[in-house]
């Protein structure tokens, strides 16, 4: 079960803080590199001419540097792009073609949703600050790894940075009270709460919007959901819900209210009407519960699905067979199952096995596929249609397919294999189905 553990002797932060310096200021590239936005449009590219690594961005040159960290690569809408480049024995931060000012290192820049703003830590004299919208903010020893983040809105900016043997959380530039460790630094959906756990001598707690919750031996997973009226008992001015333990199982506490006890609890969700989901374990087996209570046990539960008019479902793994649960009741089964979603108007669609291929089942039917990459599945145009990247296997290709019909331009099955080969995840693949989705559905309209 993962978890913050309060921990004695050296303390996390100390690795954390020095990998991040390490990692960005000894990374550079060799040879040709690329990767693409979550657009599927802007592309990256970087290689190497006369021992220098040159960088264009679609058809724009960004120039060429002494060194390119392409781990550093930060995307934001619109096509705007930010990475870290070496300059002689300094390095900076080029955001949308503009190298802005050198440091003695840099960390990964973080731009906000829009790409238009940009925030990064940066090294001076053994020194981290934050740089906001090119203004450095105060120092610290180090800025915890992955941290840094905007909010959904792109309004406010929050980060984790220690000094000497305390961690501190910086949000807007206000630092907060002096902890011994911090993780799981997130805002809510609105960007209005931030909320974190906490770690001191007292044990690990929640703390949400400078609110600090009771103590635990141990905290697992934390989300947030919205603005709540706070009361005597529970303070939080945000929904949230998250895992707990002292010694042995966990409960999931839902503003403030316990669930029953648990060997093991992940993938806590929010519900609009109120209360949480999640996956819950004991003695070896997994449930869906759902405000505490759950309604069937199998081997293994994956691909949890919810929608906003109280919709639910998930894929059930039992022995050599998996079934697609829709509200508590079997829609499909199969030798295998992934990826349920829910649309607009109680639509909704899975994909199962069928024969040597896969089945996407919908309200008109089934469609089959050589292939469906798994976490593609998705609603898209408000909800309206469902969208996936399926398969050829035959002429190794991948393509997009909208309501059962192939659409747009194919994406090369090598492409794929190479984005994925440089660290990019499920989800810049999903976002690059979504996209190219978008855009056809667009077209048509135009055409129409």
């Amino acid at each position: 079960m993962p978890g913050m553990h309060v921990l004695g002797g050296r303390p996390a932060w100390v690795a954390a803080g020095l990998g991040l310096a390490a990692t960005v200021a000894g990374c550079r590239t060799a040879g040709t590199w690329e990767a693409l936005g979550p657009d599927h449009r802007t592309r990256v590219s970087v290689s190497t001419r006369e021992g220098r690594q040159c960088v264009s961005v679609s058809a724009r040159p960004d120039g060429c540097f002494d060194g390119v960290s392409v781990g550093t690569l930060a995307f934001g809408a619109g096509g705007h792009v930010a990475y870290a480049v070496q300059l002689g024995a300094r390095w900076a931060i080029v955001h949308d073609g503009q190298a802005g000012p050198t440091w003695d290192g840099v960390g990964p820049p973080r731009l906000s949703p829009d790409g238009t703003r940009l925030a990064y830590p940066a090294l001076d004299h053994e020194r981290w600050r934050v740089v906001t919208d090119g203004v450095p903010g105060e120092e610290f020893d180090a800025v915890l790894a992955d941290t840094l983040q905007f909010d959904p809105t792109g309004r406010r900016v929050a980060f984790a940075g220690a000094r000497q043997a305390s961690v501190y959380v910086v949000v807007d530039g206000v630092r907060s009270n002096p902890w011994a460790e911090v993780a799981q630094l997130q805002f809510d959906p609105s960007g209005d709460h931030v909320g974190y756990a906490a770690g001191d001598g007292a044990g690990a707690s929640v703390v949400i919007d400078g609110w600090i919750g009771p103590p635990h031996g141990e905290i697992g997973e934390l989300v947030l959901g919205g603005t709540r009226q706070t009361t005597a008992e529970w303070g939080s001015p945000a929904r949230s819900a998250y895992s707990a333990r002292e010694r042995g199982p966990w409960r999931v506490r839902v503003d403030g209210a316990a669930d029953p006890r648990f060997d093991s609890v992940r993938g806590i969700v929010m519900l609009p009407g109120g209360g949480a989901a999640y996956v819950a374990g004991r003695e070896g087996r997994e449930g869906l519960a759902r405000n505490g209570r759950v309604d069937r046990w199998h081997q293994r539960v994956v691909a949890v699905a919810f929608a906003g008019d109280g919709r639910w479902g998930y894929v059930a793994e039992d022995g050599a067979l998996a079934r697609v649960v829709v509200g508590g009741a079997v829609a499909a089964e199969g030798p295998w199952a992934t990826d349920l979603a829910f649309g607009d108007g109680g639509r909704q669609a899975y994909v199962v096995g069928g024969g040597d291929g896969a089945l996407v089942v919908d309200e008109a039917g089934q469609h089959a596929f050589d292939l469906v990459v798994a976490d593609t599945l998705q609603y898209v145009a408000g909800g309206r249609t469902w969208t996936c990247l399926a398969g050829d296997a035959g002429r190794r290709e991948l393509f997009v397919v909208t309501d059962g019909v192939r659409l747009g331009r194919p994406f090369d099955w090598s492409e794929i294999v190479r984005q994925t080969r440089r660290g990019a995840d499920a989800r810049a693949v999903r976002s690059w189905v979504a996209a190219e989705a978008g855009r056809a559905l667009a077209d048509g309209a135009d055409e129409r």
